[in-house]
């Protein structure tokens, strides 16, 4: 069959999603596409043409899905984001103190991991646009607080069973923890990227944080 006036030779077909996708299956495939992609150049050096052609498409396919770049972006991190929390959600529901908990957390991550980056960078690059405008990624900020969520209930629970300081505000203390173990580690392996890094970074971590905690350091000359 030959192709419309002025398509290059392209069906309607191929102007849409791929012979045998179903809409589920395109958006998905262009949510992997965007990620890799905006992870990679961020979000100004990064175009839908580049986006479409990575996942299989055109262009205009794009917007059968998103109404722009925009969107395409925060589906992209909120994505990430809201699968992130679901891992961590379901590692914290494990019973233990807190400090078993994060401990959890921390073995946890490793399945996470990847040396492409995308989950280091794309964070970063959204944390940034949020931050330069909170009003036009404000969803990207509700997705991220679905990663303090779990470790906001963490706090609140050690701080009920008496394991730490009542007066801990264990909303705040939670975001900080969740910042520490998610963008610091990140952060950490945006310069050293091996999983061989990542592990590192994370025993780390668990020395400083956990371990510390356990065995609090003694000074010298105490008894």
């Amino acid at each position: 069959m030959a192709g419309e006036p002025g398509t290059g030779g392209l069906t309607a077909r191929n102007l849409g999603r791929p012979e045998g996708a179903t809409a589920e299956e395109t958006r998905k495939r262009l949510l992997q596409a965007a990620a890799t992609l905006f992870a990679r150049n961020g979000l100004q050096g990064t175009t839908l043409g580049e986006i479409a052609g990575a996942a299989g498409l055109t262009a205009p396919a794009i917007y059968n899905h998103f109404s722009s770049k925009d969107d395409l972006f925060i589906a992209a991190v909120c994505s990430m984001f809201d699968e992130i929390a679901a891992a961590i959600d379901e590692t914290v529901s494990a019973p233990g103190g807190w400090l078993a908990q994060v401990t959890a957390v921390l073995g946890m991550i490793h399945e996470l991991y990847r040396e492409d980056m995308v989950l280091q960078r794309l964070g970063h690059s959204a944390l940034l646009e949020c931050a330069r405008d909170p009003d036009r990624f404000g969803a990207i900020r509700a997705a991220r607080a679905h990663i303090d969520a779990p470790f906001q209930r963490i706090i609140g629970d050690a701080v009920n069973a008496g394991e730490l300081p009542a007066d801990t505000d264990a909303t705040v203390a939670g975001a900080v923890l969740a910042s520490l173990v998610m963008s610091g580690i990140a952060s950490y392996t945006l310069l050293h990227p091996s999983l061989a890094d990542f592990d590192g970074a994370v025993d780390a971590f668990r020395i400083l944080v956990v371990d510390g905690q356990r065995k609090p350091l003694r000074l010298v000359g105490q008894g």
